[in-house]
């Protein structure tokens, strides 16, 4: 124990610790900035209990975390290495031998398997793609969990008929979730390849049967996947089946008194699976995260994950909840705005008092320097940003080598011959996507979500190519703005270290980071939550958003108002349809129903939820106009 002052909220975390007969289960919300990793590592080396575990997500926390942990039978490990050594024991692997035991292709080659030696490489590679995904998701274990129990009462209660119709959903849930994983992760085959049969049904069908290949493969002994597979791709493991072979396959053990998870906000299904598992019966578990820091659903994290162990923990020894809520990190005038969108967050009374300002767009590249963070909601108002810098002889960089990469992709898709060409096919591409993503969606909110997400990188790429001669000089931007290394203003890299640059990334990119000074893009947060019809879940996500941005910062939040430098922002082609449908000139009965018409018309090609909408308020407008004729 140290002699340091603590606070009595964290006085309060500890004698939980100590007191061996209190409810088993505690959940720790702990605010941006609050001290978390420090109270956890003194909770943990004043509990009694004679094994605890601390996970961790990366290697560098979990070095950090055993670094601190001074007393005996405390360790932290990453959930990872817990997968593995898991895999190791029950697959006869070998630590030493880590080439035989880790196998990078081990994902394309069952997907291959599953796939058969006909089907398009392209094709395999989306099957692997989504298989991985849904190794962190689990696509319907949790929903068939919950079926049986239903199932089980309604045969209880002699409704045979609701216990057939729950059998149903419980044959259905994985492929249904699983196609849903790959619309919301853009794992869909483009409109080409539909035409050849290739649909997301049978992509989804697919990775099911490849994650199942992925568990069972170090058991087959002859048979068609047996020689489809090298002896390396049946027994072997990649970064996606650490943590999901052990849980499906049930081999983990439980053998800690006490299990802590930290992050608990980011953990994926598969990650709480694990850690739960490893927890002996009666043994008590921690976790410890910011609820309002759970904005990485679209990477398989369970944004709800702290409510639903609440809910599970009450059922299962009891649990309470108790709260960090006093940050030592960000300027008082900062905590005061963050707190405007989570209430409860409150600054220390030493911490300095902190800067909130505003500036329009066209100073931004004036004001920012060397270290300073700019943050976006989303991908192309940071392209244009960082031209804008370039432009004014400061280093900056984009973080983002996944988006980098997907940008020069869509490129090389195109096959345009000229910039003119270029900028005609990716308008083209855009229109198409988005009715593909309009079609496939099943509700308005992911319509717009999909559109939105393609008009993000259709624009992206608008305002690189803005000046270029060629598409050569476009894939040269695109590497250099996206690039790992540093670039000098021109350009070009830089041979010895220098200062840190201006950083420019998403909200996403931007989380577990922090600067003295941030500024944020605010007209590219909180569109989707103004959005008519967005739910709940939408307004929450972005509200969430919005406050892990404020607290990048510690001294000083810059609020940049306006995009006006630049391409002006074009609406996507899911909202041009919507506008151009729903538009009414005049209060005139016949120009309400040429509406209508056109309306309907639209309809023939485009059965989109929007245009629906559009359509049931103009025949409304229609109704009234005509009762108040008569």
């Amino acid at each position: 124990m140290t002699n340091r002052i603590w606070s009595t909220y964290q006085l309060a975390i500890f004698a939980w610790g100590v007191a061996v007969d209190s409810v088993r289960n505690l959940i720790i919300q702990a605010f941006a900035g609050t001290g978390k990793t420090t109270t956890m590592v003194e909770l943990v080396n004043r509990m009694p209990e004679a094994k605890v575990l601390c996970c961790a997500f990366a290697k560098k926390n979990q070095l950090d975390l055993q670094g601190k942990l001074t007393r005996d039978g405390a360790e932290a490990r990453t959930f990872n290495s817990l997968g593995l050594a898991a895999c190791v024991r029950y697959m006869g692997l070998s630590y030493q031998n880590r080439g035989q035991t880790m196998n990078s292709g081990r994902a394309m080659a069952i997907a291959e398997a599953v796939c058969g030696i006909e089907a398009p490489r392209d094709m395999v590679k989306l099957v692997a793609k989504l298989s991985a995904k849904g190794k962190h998701v689990l696509p319907g274990v949790e929903t068939r969990e919950r079926l049986e129990v239903e199932g089980k009462a309604a045969k209880a209660a002699g409704n045979m008929a609701r216990a057939d119709e729950l059998r149903a959903q419980w044959h259905a849930a994985p492929q249904v979730e699983m196609e849903a994983l790959a619309q919301e992760h853009e794992l869909e085959p483009d409109e080409e390849w539909e035409a050849d049969g290739w649909n997301t049904a049978r992509v989804a069908k697919l990775a099911l049967a490849a994650m199942e290949l992925a568990r069972t493969a170090h058991t087959l002994k002859h048979g068609k996947l047996y020689d489809a597979l090298s002896p390396l791709d049946r027994c072997s493991v990649d970064g996606d089946d650490q943590c999901y072979l052990p849980v499906v396959n049930k081999w983990v053990s439980p053998r800690y008194n006490a299990v802590v998870v930290d992050e608990c906000q980011d953990t994926s299904p598969v990650q709480l699976r694990l850690a739960r598992g490893l927890l002996i019966p009666g043994g008590r578990f921690i976790a410890v995260g910011d609820r309002f820091q759970a904005i990485y659903r679209f990477r398989g994290a369970d944004a709800s994950s702290m409510d639903k162990l609440l809910a599970n923990a009450n059922q299962n020894g009891g649990c309470i909840e108790l709260t960090l809520p006093e940050t030592y990190r960000c300027g008082k005038a900062i905590v005061a705005e963050a707190a405007r969108l989570v209430p409860g967050y409150i600054a220390h009374e030493s911490n300095a008092a902190g800067e909130v300002r505003s500036i329009p767009y066209g100073k931004l590249s004036e004001q920012a320097e060397p270290g300073d963070f700019v943050l976006s909601r989303s991908n192309a108002p940071l392209a244009a940003a960082c031209l804008k810098l370039w432009k004014a002889g400061k280093r900056a960089k984009v973080e983002g080598k996944a988006m980098g990469e997907g940008l020069l992709a869509l490129v090389a898709k195109l096959k345009a011959k000229s910039i003119p060409d270029f900028l005609e096919k990716l308008t083209a591409w855009e229109e198409r996507e988005c009715a593909r993503a309009e079609k496939a969606a099943k509700t308005e909110e992911q319509a717009q979500a999909k559109c939105e997400a393609i008009a993000d990188k259709a624009e992206c790429l608008r305002f690189l190519v803005d000046g270029l001669s060629g598409l050569p000089e476009l894939t040269a931007r695109i590497n250099n703005l996206f690039a790992d290394t540093m670039k000098r203003a021109d350009g070009s890299e830089q041979d010895e270290p220098v200062d840190p640059p201006v950083v420019l990334m998403t909200v996403h990119k931007a989380k577990g980071l922090e600067t003295d000074r941030v500024f944020m893009l605010d007209d590219t947060f909180g569109k989707a939550s103004k959005k008519k019809g967005a739910t709940a879940q939408t307004i929450q996500d972005e509200l969430f958003i919005r406050y892990v941005a404020v607290t990048r910062a510690k001294k000083t939040l810059v609020h940049v108002i306006g995009l006006e430098d630049g391409p002006a922002p074009r609406p996507t082609v899911h909202e041009t349809k919507v506008a151009e449908a729903a538009q009414v000139t005049g209060e005139t009965l016949q120009q309400v129903a040429a509406a209508i018409a056109a309306t309907r018309q639209l309809m023939e090609k485009d059965s989109s939820p929007a245009l629906a909408d559009a359509l049931k308020q103009l025949e409304e407008k229609h109704a009234r106009l005509t009762q108040a004729k008569a």
